[in-house]
C-alpha cells in the first residue's frame, strides 16, 4: 500500500501506526454497520417500546415520564435549547413548546453492547418553541443504556434535515 504522508520525516513507526489505526477504524465501521438490528426483532423490543413511550411522553408533555426513561446525567443537543440541555432543563421548557403535529419514523437500531444502543429515526413535526416555528423535519440520533434492567436515554441530538 502507498501513503501519502506530509512532507515531514515520519518514523516507520509512526507510519506504520498510521496505517494500523486507519485500517482499525475501517474494519470497525464496517463492523457496526452490519450489526443494525430491526426493532421487529423480539430482544430488542424493550428499546422499541422505551423510544416510543419517550415520545409519547414528550408529546404529552408529561415530566414524569420523561424524567423516568432517561439518566440522572442525560444530555439533550437541539436548536430549540440553543445547545445542550439537562433533564431538569428540558422538562421545565415543555410549557414553551407548541406542537401540532409529531409523527415519527420506525427507528433503527444498532446494539453497541449489550447494555447499550444507538438508535437513529426522522421526524416530522409542525408546531413553534416561543413564538418561533420549529423544523419541519429532524434526524433524532441518541444513545440508551439499560440501567437496573431498563431502558434509558443518555444522549440525545437532533438535526435539522429539510422539508424533503
Amino acid at each position: 500500500m502507498v501513503s501519502n504522508y506530509s512532507s515531514r520525516p515520519l518514523t516507520t513507526f509512526f507510519k506504520r501506526l498510521l496505517d494500523t489505526s486507519f485500517c482499525t477504524i475501517i474494519l470497525s465501521a464496517l463492523i457496526f454497520s452490519c450489526v443494525t438490528i430491526s426493532a421487529d426483532e423480539p430482544e430488542l423490543q424493550e428499546i422499541y417500546d422505551a423510544v416510543q413511550s419517550l415520545n409519547t411522553a414528550f408529546e404529552n408533555s408529561d415530566r414524569n415520564a420523561i424524567e423516568s426513561l432517561m439518566t440522572k446525567d442525560h444530555v439533550a443537543v437541539a436548536r430549540m435549547y440553543k445547545g445542550k440541555a439537562t433533564v431538569e432543563q428540558q422538562t421545565r421548557l415543555l410549557p414553551e413548546v407548541e406542537l401540532d403535529m409529531y409523527d415519527m419514523s420506525k427507528p433503527t437500531i444498532r446494539l453497541l453492547a449489550a447494555d447499550v444502543a444507538h438508535v437513529t429515526l426522522t421526524v416530522s413535526l409542525r408546531g413553534n418553541f416561543r413564538g418561533e416555528p420549529l423544523p419541519k423535519r429532524l434526524l433524532a440520533s441518541a444513545i440508551w443504556v439499560k440501567h437496573d434492567g431498563r431502558w434509558l436515554q443518555y444522549f440525545y441530538q437532533e438535526t435539522d434535515i429539510g422539508e424533503q
